[in-house]
């Protein structure tokens, strides 16, 4: 199976160029910051107001599910001076993150883990800000009239 074209928003590109380029980013997260810039180079750029709303941008909230052990995991996708793993807030800059970076609900992803590779697939995109700010602001329009 072919995984589709990454599509990422041009403000979390600009954003994320400028954290692969950050000196402490580099040294903390050298393992991880090549992969994502390959996914940088080469994902489909697309305007916020644009973004299908189950795609994975920064700041979604998802709901995985592990294949292999059939468990749930919610993460929030950010940036790496955001993580706090107790939280659920997940750093781009690590396997996963990357791997989710503009996905779409259903997509499964793989990955290597600590105890070997992991099938985990995007079961629920619980928040995208992309998307909530176009539903505040038709409400807000929609309120207006």
């Amino acid at each position: 199976m072919f995984r589709r074209k990454t599509t990422i928003t041009r403000a979390d590109r600009d954003r994320l160029i400028d954290v692969t380029a950050t000196k402490s980013n580099a040294l903390r997260w050298a393992l991880f910051i090549d992969e994502l810039r390959r996914e940088i180079n080469s994902a489909k750029l697309i305007e916020p107001h644009r973004v299908a709303p189950d795609v994975v941008t920064m700041h979604s909230k998802v709901r995985l599910v592990d294949l292999a052990r059939g468990e749930e995991e919610i993460h929030t996708l950010v940036y790496p001076e955001e993580m706090d793993l107790r939280a659920g807030r997940l750093s781009v800059l690590s396997a996963l993150g990357t791997a989710l970076l503009g996905c779409r609900e259903g997509d499964v992803v793989r990955i290597a883990g600590a105890a070997g590779p992991r099938s985990i697939r995007i079961d629920t995109i619980l928040y995208q800000p992309e998307a909530a700010n176009r539903d505040g602001v038709a409400v807000a329009a929609a309120q207006l009239t």
